[in-house]
């Protein structure tokens, strides 16, 4: 199974799991599924709870999305749209491995070291509805308030064809790994794969440069 089954069957598994909570009265699916990115590199959801003391009961719902994916976010907001915070990974809180800002204030919610939380660009997000008891959503509600029309737009990539600087070999630098690069702030490629892994030999000492000639090309 692809990866966007994969991360479409966890969301859609969840939606089904959580419609059982009766607080949660909308589930939503945002960002770059929601969009179509053929190369997503996590999963985001949102869920809005009428009731905070069911938080435990989520949690335990997103954790099993844990099968098909680790990447996910679940996002929480109370009634009134209010921002909460995200469901925790971890099975108990507090766990006591680790120190969360605000840890245990609300069970099983989490807040990230400076991340901060600006609905507008929440809101300029894609978004999928994927459970709603009402024949209305109100994140699409809150985004009409917000006077957003449009979808947030995404870097669209494409495979490219390189020189290799050193053996003159063409490679592909596929749309995936420039989304990677991009995102992690790394340079393109100089090298394909075979002197990029003889180089990395050489730094780390397992070659010296007379072994190194295995590597060359015909």
């Amino acid at each position: 199974m692809d990866k966007i089954r994969r991360l479409r069957q966890a969301a859609t598994e969840f939606a089904q799991r959580v419609k059982d909570i009766e607080p949660v009265a909308e589930v939503a699916l945002f960002g770059s599924i929601a969009k179509g990115d053929p190369f997503p590199r996590d999963l985001d959801l949102a869920v809005i709870l009428t009731k905070l003391d069911q938080i435990p009961a989520l949690a335990r719902a997103a954790r099993k999305m844990s099968s098909h994916f680790h990447n996910w976010d679940v996002l929480v907001f109370d009634s009134h749209l209010n921002y909460v915070g995200r469901l925790c990974h971890r099975r108990e809180c507090p766990s006591g491995l680790v120190k969360c800002i605000g840890c245990g204030d609300i069970p099983f919610i989490q807040h990230i070291r400076g991340f901060k939380f600006i609905p507008e660009n929440f809101y300029s997000s894609p978004f999928e509805t994927l459970f709603n008891r009402h024949p209305f959503s109100q994140f699409v509600q809150q985004r009409e308030q917000f006077g957003i029309e449009e979808d947030r737009s995404f870097e669209q990539f494409e495979d490219v064809v390189l020189e290799c600087m050193e053996c003159g070999t063409l490679f592909t630098f596929s749309a995936g790994e420039q989304k990677f690069f991009k995102q992690h702030g790394l340079e393109q490629p100089k090298r394909c794969e075979p002197c990029r892994e003889r180089k990395k030999m050489l730094e780390i000492g397992l070659y010296d440069y007379d072994e190194t000639a295995r590597f060359e090309t015909p």
